[in-house]
């Protein structure tokens, strides 16, 4: 249609359509030469009415006055409303005439919504599908005190509603059916909407505790269920107020996931209770099975205010996770924000790494305690222009540290790098972490290692004392061995890392020599204690003590009674190293309650050595103590006491022992059983040496070590060929790898194993 506008009068008058001027009394005219056409009002449906009318409403009282007249087409009535001082109200009149609002009252418990099941819950209501007003509809009785046009409105704030409008007649019951229209926005399980009565545009709050949580509404797909712990969170990136955060910030949340499905995470990040500290991490996606996983949540924003202490990890912003409906809080999560990077340099040759680091870490011994730190050199320079830090490590084998602060001068200084909460070393092998050092110049990475250390292990020991020798690692060069902290200890040189200490509870001096000559001493790795030769009273209550190791030398043998005893201790996860075989000392009796084979016989052989045999891979022959240069003691000697002849066992079933030597009878002399931890040795002068400093010309003493130069290291030693020993016997090795796969045995699955 072609539109002609007239031109504008002194009086404003406008006529559309024709090209006459307007009537005298006319401002606006609409005139057609055809009759097929009309004007048409703007088509709103009952919701866009009711958010026009709140628009109105919220004016100023002098604008509110300026919309009288207002008109609109209600798509849903098909009947035109006007506003008129303070409302829109409809043209549709009631055949009698009257053009006013209804009076009505209504019964907030009277709303069924459909459709629902047997017990009148709403279903079939669906994030993201639309509903039909056929069948997605609500029904309700009111009662008419005053006829008159109405209309009556059920929103729920989130995409749909229901509505109906048109005129009362007549005053009493009327029952009304509220066609839905629109499509749920947001669906979960567990949750629901709530109803808002709205008649004749005004809302009936009396209802919305009755009509509260009334409309369950389903995921789009059903959300995945799981949990989540702060243990395990980990933070990325280096956090600058003022720098837009990118995606090298992010975080890391391991959940667990029981069912599959859809989940969001919203996580803010909280300088103290009650302020953000200007970004949040997001992240949505769907687990598409059940375990353990970990979800990535990237950082949003830019940090606000400065928030870190170079002394004190505990400074910084703390996260709030939001996801499913839950709120998790993690105020251990600390993510220091710093002030722009300052110019300096590091110094990786200069780290010390401070604190004790073990496995499994128990109160007194965490791993994530102000106490556990790195600390290394750097050089500031040029303060002035920018003055934050940050250094971090990777994560290795459950440990991971970081640092963060500002620099208040130039110059030489250093940075400490605390360890992360959650830290909790996994393994006794030395740990490498690399550290990154974030500047102004960009970063810079340096390789520190960490060394962890085993806890101090309780032994018991249980044989004879006859001449000092140490049978059973009581006294002599046996116990200097064991309590040298050179050889167990947290040494920088310490061949086995552990920690030290003792009844006194002080630690000795820095460098001091441990001196174990002829004496028992307090500070070591190991608590010791003696129980006498072996028997009933003695191994009781020895096992009564819980150690983690009992060692056993000259002279003993094995009953069936002391045997059942022992096997009880060893089934609780125990381990007893056992050296015997002169005469008739025999272990018979233990390896037939161990192996569960009652045919086992033992006798004695002219022999002074058995060698090992070659075992790739076995903890003992490749364990930490090695002569110089080597990576295995297989071919190696190991000797009793010349005087006596080396004690082998038959008929040991080959597929639950391991026979590490035989003697010149081809039977076994050296064994260790899979299923206990249980080894044997054919002769009990296994440890035997006074440590008199005399022992090449002693002919019973195969068990060597440095102090016998008297150095007081006790470092295990190859005893020197002799008349008595025509080759070289490395008894103190295989000893030391002995007591290193015990130890590990006890802490994995032993006694008192963490």
């Amino acid at each position: 249609m072609l539109l002609l506008f007239a031109p504008v009068t002194a009086k404003a008058q406008v006529l559309i359509g024709a090209d006459v001027p307007p009537q005298p009394f006319s401002l606006l005219e609409i005139v057609a030469d055809y009759t097929k056409g009309g004007f048409r009002l703007p088509q709103l449906d009952t919701d866009d009415i009711a958010s026009l009318e709140q628009l109105i409403s919220g004016l100023p009282a002098a604008d509110r006055l300026k919309a009288d007249g207002l008109m609109v087409l209600n798509k849903q009535t098909l009947c035109v409303e006007y506003w008129r001082t303070d409302q829109f109200t409809s043209l549709c009149g009631d055949m009698a005439g009257n053009t006013g609002q209804a009076e009505m009252d209504i019964s907030c418990d009277h709303f069924v919504i459909y459709p629902n099941n047997n017990n009148g819950v709403p279903t079939g209501y669906r994030e993201g599908v639309t509903i039909e007003g056929s069948s997605s509809f609500i029904k309700t009785t009111v009662t008419v005190t005053n006829p008159g046009t109405y209309s009556l409105v059920a929103a729920t704030g989130n995409g749909y509603s229901f509505a109906t409008s048109g005129v009362f007649l007549d005053t009493g019951d009327h029952l009304l059916t509220l066609p839905g229209q629109g499509t749920p926005a947001y669906g979960a399980n567990g949750y629901a909407d709530n109803l808002r009565i709205i008649v004749n545009g005004i809302e009936q709050t009396a209802c919305n505790a009755e009509l509260a949580n009334k409309i369950p509404v389903a995921p789009e797909t059903d959300p995945a269920v799981f949990t989540v712990t702060c243990e395990g969170v980990e933070v990325n990136g280096t956090y600058i107020a003022g720098n837009a955060l990118g995606p090298d910030n992010y975080i890391t949340v391991p959940v667990d996931v029981t069912a599959a499905g859809k989940y969001a995470f919203t996580v803010k990040a909280m300088y103290d209770s009650t302020t953000e500290n200007g970004y949040f991490f997001a992240g949505d996606g769907e687990f598409a099975h059940t375990g353990n996983q970990t979800v990535t949540l990237y950082a949003q924003g830019t940090p606000t205010q400065i928030h870190s202490n170079a002394n004190d990890a505990t400074v910084g912003d703390f996260i709030v996770m939001t996801y499913g409906g839950s709120t998790l809080q993690c105020s251990n999560m600390v993510i220091p924000v710093v002030p722009p990077l300052a110019n300096y340099s590091i110094d990786c040759d200069s780290y010390t790494v401070n604190g004790v680091y073990t496995v499994a870490p128990d109160e007194e011994n965490s791993d994530d305690d102000p106490t556990h730190y790195i600390e290394i050199a750097v050089n500031v320079s040029n303060v002035s222009a920018a003055s934050g830090w940050f250094a971090s490590t990777d994560k290795a084998s459950g440990l991971a540290f970081k640092g963060a602060g500002t620099f208040t001068a130039n110059g030489a200084q250093t940075i400490k790098l605390y360890a992360v909460p959650g830290s909790k070393v996994t393994v006794y092998a030395p740990i490498e972490l690399i550290l990154t050092a974030e500047t102004a110049g960009g970063s810079t990475n340096c390789s520190v290692i960490v060394n962890p250390v085993y806890h101090r292990i309780m032994i018991a020991g249980l044989g004879n004392t006859n001449n000092g020798y140490g049978y059973c690692g009581n006294a002599s060069a046996s116990r200097g061995f064991l309590c040298s902290s050179h050889n167990f200890g947290s040494l920088p040189e310490s061949t086995v890392k552990m920690i030290t200490g003792g009844s006194e509870g002080v630690p000795p001096p820095s460098g001091s020599a441990v001196v174990m000559q002829n004496r028992l001493y307090d500070y070591n790795a190991f608590d010791y204690v003696y129980y006498g030769a072996l028997n009933a009273t003695n191994l009781n209550n020895a096992i009564a003590a819980k150690p983690d190791i009992i060692i056993m030398g000259y002279d003993h043998s094995w009953n069936a009674a002391l045997a059942a005893t022992a096997l009880a201790y060893l089934n609780s996860g125990g381990i007893i190293l056992d050296f015997l075989g002169e005469g008739g000392a025999v272990a018979d009796e233990m390896l037939k309650a161990i192996l569960g084979v009652n045919n086992i016989t033992s006798a004695t052989a002219a022999s002074i050595y058995t060698t090992l045999a070659n075992i790739a891979g076995d903890p003992i022959l490749e364990g930490p103590f090695q002569p110089s240069g080597a990576t295995t003691l297989a071919g190696l000697n190991l000797a009793g006491s010349v005087e006596n002849s080396l004690r082998g066992y038959t008929n040991l079933p080959p597929d639950k022992v391991v026979v590490y030597g035989t003697n010149s009878n081809g039977n076994p002399v050296v064994s260790r059983t899979l299923e206990k931890n249980y080894v044997v040795f054919g002769d009990g002068g296994f440890l035997a040496n006074d440590d008199n400093g005399s022992y090449l010309s002693n002919i019973t003493e195969p068990f060597a070590t440095s102090n016998d130069d008297r150095d007081g290291l006790y470092l295990p030693k190859m005893r020197p060929a002799t008349a008595n020993y025509p080759s070289g016997v490395y008894n103190a090795f295989f000893f030391g790898n002995l007591i290193h796969w015990a130890i590990e045995q006890a802490r994995l699955n032993g006694v008192n194993a963490e």
